[in-house]
């Protein structure tokens, strides 16, 4: 609103798909700064719930927060929720919190914060205390202790990380993190969403990882190894991936993700994808071509659900720009597929085809109008998709559209870069480079 006020509105709705169940939010905050030192704040939030059963509930709360510089080294904080209505659940109670944060050094704050809810299912209390470091050039640690308090149970639990990087070169550097968390007393807390852990304090953990990036020339090469340990798994992970662009024309990438997470109870999950990437874009050309082809596995064992899949994807996109206004765009996927989940076992070749056609009306807005259809060969059925959308430059290297598809389908091989389900959908399109950054900071 001025240099000293701003005004943020949210609104939102979520819903679980297999029970209907949904929740509509809507928020607005009004913050504004009264000197250099102080920052008051106000607002109101309502939230309107249904569960699978059809019942309905909701809430009003009205939050006020006030943050004050005392010092250059100290500052202070505090934030009140209150409910105003009687239907407020465990997720939007009265909420009271206050803080401080004093710094040590120029590398080192340290924080408290002191949190009281009250609710008609529960009150609770909790308290935490921490450090942030940046003991050298590169590092970052931090480490804290809370306890919380509840009608329920009790938990405290103490948490620690570092996470360090070296610049070993100008071409080479290495980072290695560790976090861990330490529950040291605890009885069990009321599970509200028992498809969902607690939020906090659950369970011990240490959790480790290495990388590292290599750069020579225009090309990237990066790694992450990570290992995770717990009293419900052990987790094993890698990252790696190279980049680079042998032709002026030419960008070629590849990346392999890989994850083996070992369970208590003797089950196991396995999750690897490796991808190769290609992308010509000439700049004497009006013709694009973009191309993946990922090779992707899943296993898992000893969760009641055992499952097998191995499936051979490529996508392959070709953007043909016409004339200044007009461009036609194809997609064209195939994927050859080997499941076996509790021991049925279905294999088949599914491919996509799509036409996509843009009309930029002006410098800010564009109509596209498309259609696609998956066939699912072995099976002889085929889902079409067909819509149109209208983009709006909302600002430099960032377009919104909103669209409607009147038919649709969803495959998660095939969708990532089109929305082809029916009904109505928004999507943006953000250009990302050191120079866009640059400005977005400015």
């Amino acid at each position: 609103l001025t240099d000293d006020a701003s005004l943020n509105a949210e609104v939102f709705r979520q819903k679980v798909s297999n029970t209907g169940a949904t929740r509509d939010m809507g928020s607005v905050t009004y913050k504004r700064n009264l000197d250099e030192t102080l920052e008051v704040r106000g607002g109101v939030r309502v939230n309107r719930d249904k569960d699978g059963t059809g019942s309905k509930t909701g809430s009003t709360l009205a939050n006020v927060g006030a943050t004050k510089k005392l010092t250059d080294r100290l500052s202070v904080r505090a934030n009140h929720e209150q409910a105003l209505a009687t239907e407020n659940g465990v997720d939007f109670p009265t909420r009271t919190s206050i803080g401080a944060d004093y710094r040590v050094t120029v590398t080192t704050t340290l924080n408290a914060t002191q949190e009281w809810t009250r609710g008609n299912k529960q009150d609770t209390s909790s308290t935490r205390v921490g450090v942030n470091t940046q003991p050298w050039n590169g590092a970052q640690m931090t480490t804290s202790y809370e306890q919380q308090l509840g009608e329920s149970g009790k938990r405290s639990f103490a948490n620690a990380g570092l996470l360090q990087t070296w610049k070993l070169s100008e071409m080479l550097s290495v980072s290695a993190s560790l976090d861990q968390t330490k529950v040291l007393s605890t009885t069990p807390p009321v599970q509200i969403n028992l498809n969902a852990p607690v939020v906090t304090g659950g369970e011990d953990f240490t959790a480790m990882s290495l990388g590292t990036d290599y750069h020579p020339g225009t090309w990237v090469w990066s790694n992450r190894f990570e290992y995770r340990t717990s009293d419900l798994s052990k987790h094993r992970g890698a990252n790696l991936g190279i980049q680079g662009s042998p032709l002026d024309e030419l960008s070629l990438q590849w990346t392999m993700l890989w994850q083996h997470e070992v369970l208590a109870t003797s089950g196991y999950n396995l999750i690897s994808d490796s991808s190769l990437r290609a992308a010509w874009r000439p700049a004497f050309d009006r013709l694009i071509l973009l191309n993946r082809f990922d090779v992707r596995k899943n296993e898992q064992s000893g969760t009641g659900l055992e499952s097998k899949s191995l499936r051979f994807i490529n996508n392959m996109t070709a953007n043909w720009q016409t004339t200044a206004s007009w461009q036609v765009r194809l997609n064209h996927g195939i994927k050859l597929s080997d499941e076996n989940i509790q021991g049925d076992t279905w294999s088949g070749l599914t491919d996509l085809l799509g036409m996509y056609v843009i009309y930029d009306v002006n410098e800010d807005w564009d109509v596209t109008m498309q259609a696609a259809a998956l066939r699912v060969r072995h099976l002889g059925n085929y889902q079409p998709t067909a819509g149109f959308a209208l983009g709006y430059n909302m600002f430099e290297n960032f377009w919104l559209s909103m669209g409607y598809n009147f038919v649709g389908f969803y495959d998660q091989d095939f969708t990532a870069a089109e929305y082809t389900q029916a009904g109505t959908y928004m999507r943006f399109r953000f250009k990302y480079d050191q120079n866009s950054l640059a400005d977005m900071l400015k």
